[in-house]
């Protein structure tokens, strides 16, 4: 979020994160996947770098001293046309797969931040805490968030709510207590009353702002922000492209008939082929082209079919998104909420209610989640919530929850006190059983790079490939 001050700003206590001890060996494999795809062998490149073959080795397979692993990925990143983050892999900060942030370590991360009102007046406006992250799903960025102003009206303009000017990410907000929750978009400014189990999501760039209704009561907010697809990989390939262009290039996605004639104007366009081509391609008549490519209609599901044949790409590649707004903003009060048992009626295991999201960011998925089960003798057969999705967990309830995990030497347990928050790393086994009375949690599940199009591609591998691509050691040569 954006803010104007800030209070007691120092460094902060983290949960205890451990060594990862297999950073080395996986850095080697990344190396040599690089150096592969410029096709230099660890004799080519150790002479072109001015280095040691034996010290290439030890790269490759993992054993080099993290000093000399830096100097050649240092000298490789300025030597060849490949970006020093491409030679470089993350750190797993987890344990097991798991980061948990107990609620007395989220008691030392507080601050306060200071905001300037309509009357030009600095008021403590914020308390912020700190959520379990990790630096292997840097997508998720959860935060406690606690308004400290008491706003007794509901006009949206009150000079008491000081808006932000919107942020980059997208933001779903989960609400504990009575808050106000305060946007602006196209329409002008809003204000909704919110109460414990109400949710929101929002794009980047609304401004939007939070207070209380009864400063005797607890409340607060959880707001989970992430990027997605616009991350930093691309933020790095955007920043060298001309934003005039960029903007041009986007495609109108406010109606279902806009967004498939700009997405078929752009694969005529990839495919360099003219409408005229296409229509002979396809045996689609030319009155039809150009209606579809005006933006007068959408296709029928054969015509699709046949399109995608002629243009040489999927289906789904000519299939555009569900109309959204730009400046879009979802509302979900509690008693809206869908709800169901899983994995059954029959024999439940949670109680799942599904909160605000959206269909433009169908790779985040937010629910509110009661285990109804108590369960001391758990094994990898109870591991029931396990996703290939990065996965943020709050416990919001005045009752502990019991979290078990898939650990290397055997299965790992942790209380979640009321407070505590946890992330898990993708396809890490793990359940949640009841300590007791309900307990009831936020769980936000974000794809990451094993998720949509990278997930098809790497699906359709070879098994042998896949194989290599995960396991293969940086010395294995394609030669």
């Amino acid at each position: 979020m954006i803010h104007n001050h800030m209070l007691n700003e120092r460094i902060r206590p983290q949960p205890t994160r451990r060594i990862d001890p297999t950073h080395a060996e996986r850095q080697g494999r990344q190396f040599g996947r690089m150096i592969e795809d410029i096709k230099r062998g660890p004799d080519f490149l150790a002479a072109e770098l001015n280095e040691k073959l034996g010290t290439i080795t030890a790269i490759l397979t993992g054993k080099a001293s993290m000093a000399d692993m830096n100097r050649v990925i240092e000298k490789a990143a300025e030597a060849y046309p490949i970006q020093r983050g491409a030679f470089e892999v993350v750190h797993d900060d987890t344990d097991d797969g798991a980061v948990i942030m107990h609620a007395d370590e989220v008691a030392n991360t507080k601050r306060t931040f200071i905001r300037v009102n309509g009357r030009g007046e600095k008021v403590e406006f914020y308390d912020y805490w700190d959520s379990a992250m990790s630096k292997v799903g840097m997508q998720l960025k959860p935060e406690k968030i606690r308004p400290l102003v008491t706003v007794k009206d509901t006009d949206p303009d009150n000079p008491e709510a000081v808006y932000n000017k919107g942020h980059f990410q997208h933001q779903t907000t989960f609400y504990i207590g009575k808050i106000n929750y305060y946007y602006r978009d196209s329409a002008g400014s809003h204000m909704i009353e919110m109460n414990t189990g109400d949710s929101s999501y929002h794009t980047p760039y609304v401004p939007h702002t939070f207070t209380n209704r009864d400063p005797t009561q607890e409340a607060y907010i959880m707001a989970v922000t992430f990027g997605l697809k616009l991350e930093a990989a691309t933020q790095q390939e955007l920043s060298v492209l001309s934003p005039r262009k960029v903007a041009e290039t986007l495609i109108d996605l406010s109606s279902s008939q806009s967004a498939f004639s700009g997405l078929l104007k752009m694969k005529l366009g990839e495919s360099l082929m003219p409408p005229q081509v296409l229509t002979q391609l396809s045996n689609i008549g030319v009155e039809r082209i150009n209606a579809l490519l005006k933006g007068e209609d959408v296709p029928q599901p054969e015509e699709l079919v046949q399109l995608a044949h002629t243009l040489g790409v999927n289906v789904r590649d000519l299939m555009p998104p569900d109309a959204a707004t730009a400046d879009q903003v979802v509302v979900m009060k509690k008693k809206d909420n869908k709800q169901w048992h899983y994995p059954n009626e029959e024999n439940p295991t949670y109680l799942i209610r599904k909160l605000a999201g959206s269909t433009k960011v169908s790779a985040a998925q937010s629910i509110s989640l009661q285990p109804l089960n108590r369960g001391k003798s758990v094994n990898e057969k109870s591991f029931d919530l396990t996703t290939p999705m990065h996965t943020f967990g709050y416990n919001y309830s005045d009752e502990p929850a019991d979290l078990y995990w898939e650990g290397s030497k055997g299965v790992r347990h942790s209380i979640l006190e009321p407070g505590t928050s946890f992330y898990m790393k993708p396809l890490v086994g793990y359940t949640v059983r009841s300590s007791g009375a309900p307990s009831e949690l936020l769980i936000m599940k974000i794809g990451g790079n094993l998720w949509g199009d990278t997930f098809f591609e790497l699906s359709s591998l070879q098994e042998k490939a896949v194989s290599r691509l995960l396991q293969e050691t940086g010395t294995g040569k394609w030669y």
